[in-house]
């Protein structure tokens, strides 16, 4: 989880470096976490500091690749996907923090509420409206 601690903390300063480093070190261990029940996380976190990096084709890819790696019977990666796909879209997240939170799952909705902050209040670039799976 350090990759994410790392675009968290480069999100809240806007630091770049930092959340490039971060997303950076998401990725390059993709293999060992696609089983992990924090797979959702970990490919919405990275799909969103791509976004809030300015590269929005790298953000849709990535979701893209969430999609495919995912099965649907696993509800908790279904909502980061959805989440994701919102935040890097520009659309309100009210609805996906409000499940978190009924269901118990205060930590991703702290997380999520973070990245689509620092996601609005950047002015980034989003992806188009088409991302399949999202």
């Amino acid at each position: 989880m350090r990759g994410e601690v790392k675009v968290l903390r480069g999100a809240r300063t806007s630091d770049v470096a930092l959340l490039r480093e971060g997303r950076d070190a998401i990725l390059e261990h993709e293999q060992g976490w696609l089983g992990l029940d924090d797979v959702g996380e970990l490919y919405a976190t990275a799909a969103i500091a791509s976004n809030l990096l300015g590269e929005a084709d790298q953000a849709a890819a990535l979701l893209l690749r969430f999609a495919a790696a995912v099965h649907p019977s696993w509800t908790m990666a279904g909502r980061w996907l959805s989440a994701a796909g919102d935040v890097v879209r520009g659309h309100d997240v009210a609805q996906h923090l409000e499940w978190l939170r009924e269901h118990n799952f205060v930590r991703a909705a702290a997380i999520l509420a973070e990245l689509a902050d620092a996601t609005f209040d950047s002015g980034t670039v989003r992806t188009p409206d088409g991302i399949a799976g999202c």
